[in-house]
């Protein structure tokens, strides 16, 4: 009896009927142990190995004049806001904080040069971005360098407090105007003559 193409299991990589199927192991080679498998990491994990979705921001790129602080040394002083940021995203203690730091210098070489100095806010966003497995893209970053950089500056600071304080287990940094619950004291009046 002749076979058909169509009827030969085996040439289409499945066993013919009839046909019990094994599978071979090779032995483990001496001295060899098997490794264990990394787990896969749970909460906020810096670093470019967080997978997963991308975390929203929890700023708002538009709400640039809140803090009033943050908002003037944005736009007075935008190297040492960049350098401060940049310096708690090294160190969230801030030790050894100096305003003049190699990030605010580089930020002012940069303005210097030519008004590049949005080259180097593009990238340092974009490690931001990466570290905290932020959403975005390289050219979200771009048009917010060259479009708006005080607001970028305000968003990646406050983000930054937000962000730093979570990884330290601190509480989250007060946005703004907060309300008073306790209502107005007024100090002991001394008695009079």
């Amino acid at each position: 009896m002749a076979t058909q193409v169509g009827d030969n299991k085996e040439a289409y990589g499945q066993p013919a009927v009839g046909v019990e199927q094994t599978q071979l192991q090779a032995p483990p080679a001496e001295g060899y142990a098997p490794q264990p498998q990394p787990q896969a990491p749970t909460g906020i994990v810096p670093g470019p190995t967080n997978a997963g979705p991308f975390r929203a921001w929890q700023t708002s790129f538009w709400d640039c004049f809140n803090p009033f602080d943050v908002c003037f040394l944005s736009c007075c002083c935008p190297c040492i806001q960049f350098g401060k940021t940049q310096h708690r995203l090294e160190d969230p203690s801030m030790t050894g904080y100096n305003a003049f730091n190699g990030n605010c210098l580089g930020f002012c070489a940069l303005a210097y040069c030519g008004g590049l100095h949005w080259v180097f806010m593009i990238i340092k966003r974009g490690e931001m971005r990466q570290k905290f497995n932020l959403d975005g893209s390289t050219g979200g970053d771009i048009v917010r360098a060259l479009c708006c950089a005080c607001c970028e500056l305000v968003q990646e600071e406050k983000e930054s407090l937000l962000l730093t304080a979570e990884l330290t287990g601190g509480a989250a940094a007060p946005q703004g105007y907060q309300k008073e619950t306790t209502g107005m004291q007024y100090p002991a009046q001394p008695a009079g003559p």
